[in-house]
Formats: C-alpha cells, sequence, structure tokens
C-alpha cells in the first residue's frame, strides 16, 4: 500500500478591522491580507477623526491658539504646548525666566509619566490583565490630581504662556509632589511582581514586533520605541531645554531581558524605566525651584508676534515632538505644523504585523503607544 502525505491548502483571506474596535489602540482601520491565522500584509487607513488641528490653530489669535494645541493629543498635552510656545519664544526672541523654566520640567515630568502609567493600563488589558490595569490607573489618578492642583485641569490643561507659565507654585504642591513620588517608586515593585515577572505576560510580547535599527532610520521612529530598540536619542538630552541641562538624568534603552532588543517586552521595560528616572528628576527639581518670575510678560488679545519662522522640538512622552511656526507679523499664525512621534510609529506598523498572528496584532499595537490624535491632527 502507497501513503501519500496530504497537504492543507490554504487560501488568502482580506480582512478589515476598524475603524472602531475595543482591541484597537484608536479610530482607524487595517486592512490584511491573512492566511489562516497569519497576517501576510497590513494596510492601515487612518483620517477618521477630522480634526483639522494646524488650520484651527491659524485662525486663531496668539492669545487663543494655545486651544487647538493643547488637543494635539489630550493625554499629554504639556508636550505640545511646550513645542509651541518655545517656537513663538524664539520668533519673538523672548527670554523665559529660570522658574518658569523650572515649574515647565516639573509639569512635563509629571505629563510623562502620567502618559506612561495610562500606556501601561491600556496594554494590561489587551493582553488580559484587567486586575493590574485598576492598579496602574489608581496611580495615574495620583498624578492627575498634581496637574489639577496645579494648573486646575486634569485635561487640555492650557497653562503655558509665550515666556511662562499661567501661575505660580501651588501652596503644598510640592509637598504633595514628594508624597506621590515616594509612593509610585513603591507601586512600580508591585507592577514588576505583577507584570515583568509573570510569565503569561511575558510571553505576549516577547519576540513580538521587533524593530530593527534600520527600521527606526526609514520610519523616522523616536521616543521610547526607538530606544528599546538601542537607539539613545533624547531630545531632553541631545538640545536641553527649559533647564533639563541642569539636572543629571538616565536615558534607559533595550536589553533584550526576556526576549530579543526592540521588542514589545523592551518597550514596556524602557517605559518603565523611563517612569523611575522621571521620579528622580521631579524629586530633585521641586527642591531646586529658583526664586524669580514664573511669566515675563502678561500678553494680551491684540498681541502680534514679529515676522518670521521658528522651528522648536520637544520630548514627549511618545517621542520627538515638534512645532513650526511662521508668522507674518499679524495679529495670528500664519502656518503651524507638527511633527508627531506617533506617525513615524504606525507608518512602521505594517512591517511589524506581517507574520505574526492574529492574536498578537492589538498586543504589537498597543505596545507601540499610539495616539490617533496626533495622527490625525
Amino acid at each position: 500500500m502507497i501513503f501519500s502525505p496530504e497537504k492543507l491548502h490554504t487560501s488568502v483571506s482580506k480582512l478589515s478591522w476598524g475603524p472602531s474596535d475595543p482591541t484597537l489602540p484608536g479610530i482607524f482601520r487595517i486592512d490584511m491580507e491573512a492566511e489562516g491565522d497569519l497576517v501576510r500584509r497590513a494596510r492601515f487607513e487612518t483620517g477618521y477623526l477630522h480634526k483639522g488641528l494646524e488650520k484651527s490653530a491659524e485662525k486663531r489669535n496668539w492669545f487663543t491658539s494655545i486651544v487647538p494645541v493643547d488637543r494635539v493629543d489630550s493625554e499629554s498635552s504639556l508636550a505640545a504646548e511646550l513645542a509651541f510656545a518655545m517656537a513663538v519664544e524664539e520668533i519673538c526672541n523672548i527670554q523665559v525666566p529660570r522658574r518658569a523654566q523650572t515649574i515647565r520640567l516639573i509639569l512635563a515630568e509629571l505629563d510623562r509619566i502620567g502618559s506612561h502609567l495610562g500606556f501601561l493600563a491600556r496594554l494590561a488589558i489587551v493582553t488580559g490583565f484587567e486586575t493590574v490595569s485598576h492598579y496602574i490607573l489608581r496611580e495615574r489618578e495620583l498624578v492627575l490630581d498634581l496637574l489639577e492642583l496645579m494648573t486646575g485641569r486634569r485635561f487640555n490643561l492650557g497653562f503655558f504662556r509665550l515666556g511662562g507659565v499661567a501661575a505660580d507654585i501651588t501652596e503644598g504642591f510640592i509637598e504633595r509632589i514628594h508624597e506621590t513620588t515616594r509612593l509610585i517608586e513603591i507601586r512600580l515593585r508591585e507592577y514588576h511582581a505583577l507584570m515583568i515577572e509573570n510569565r503569561a505576560f511575558v510571553d505576549r510580547l516577547a519576540w513580538q514586533g521587533v524593530i530593527s535599527p534600520e527600521l527606526i532610520q526609514i520610519k523616522a521612529i523616536t521616543g521610547p520605541s526607538a530606544r528599546a530598540s538601542g537607539n539613545r536619542f533624547d531630545v531632553r538630552k541631545v538640545e536641553p531645554y527649559s533647564a533639563y541641562e541642569q539636572f543629571d538624568f538616565r536615558v534607559p534603552i533595550g536589553t533584550g531581558l526576556r526576549g530579543t532588543i526592540g521588542d514589545g517586552f523592551d518597550r514596556v521595560m524602557v517605559r518603565l524605566e523611563e517612569i523611575r528616572e522621571s521620579l528622580l528628576l521631579l524629586s530633585h527639581a521641586v527642591d531646586a525651584v529658583p526664586p524669580g518670575d514664573f511669566l515675563a510678560f502678561r500678553m494680551m488679545p491684540d498681541f502680534t508676534v514679529p515676522a518670521g519662522e521658528a522651528y522648536a522640538r520637544v520630548e514627549s512622552p511618545r517621542g520627538l515632538l515638534a512645532c513650526h511656526v511662521v508668522s507674518d507679523g499679524g495679529f495670528h499664525p500664519t502656518r503651524v505644523q507638527w511633527r508627531t512621534p506617533s506617525q513615524s510609529n504606525i507608518e512602521a506598523a505594517p512591517d511589524l504585523l506581517a507574520g505574526v498572528t492574529l492574536q498578537d496584532v492589538p498586543v504589537i499595537l498597543a505596545s507601540l503607544d499610539l495616539s490617533l490624535s496626533e495622527v490625525d491632527r
């Protein structure tokens, strides 16, 4: 009797995922070609938010243009505020007081911690660790409480001004920061036990969505996603701003602790280490706030900016965030353009999804920490 092995023939299926799906990190659609449960090709379609933030800023005067700037990424709005303010300050040649620069640094690092905690909470939900997400959101509320104590808001803060900040440090703010940083440092050890030492969590992320150095160069990926692949680029170190040059801090990079350098697990580890560095940076900065003014001048609604243009970049929680501002000498910006880190990350996503299983798609996308508000700006 002659036996012949049977071959299982599979055909390529076309699947559409999104645009509104709870497993996706935003409002966008993925058109995929899958062979069985393996993704062979993926194409992303964005543009569903229709924000038009750049044109909205150009239609407002300089006094109220901070409103659409806040919406570039509501979860970390202070990074966009800072980039916009720095660009306009360069055109106007405004010297920001040292006290205002240090306050900006403190708020920016609080914003970074809150954004990274939000990332960890979302990733915990996608990987099936809903209980852990509640623990993480508990600490994120403490960060939002601090931002509310200082600015009066929890999101879309609108606190930075040309030449400084809107108000001086609130009474009790520094003491609350010391208490919160000590508590979050303790909680990070809990996250390490619940996530990093959990085999089920590690298996969902290790070896998944590896970003190569070549892909970083081609897609211009920055921030924690690039640093997880060994790229140490950080705007706070390369081009210090807002008093960052006065403080020493470490730039964490991926080490391939559980899988390989640049995988999803390394992206989690880098963000955890960045939270620790931000906590140390905060504890030093709040004790080194210099005396002086918190604002160089009081801007009025009829304020005009001299003709010119400037380009400013900052290190947002997601990576390099840059703002290009053009003025013709009038009462409102002539042109406002943004360079956002999520745009580079989502352009790299199709390369990361090729060859993975369908169940790994939401996990890989969540590990990139995408903000569709930055993409559909």
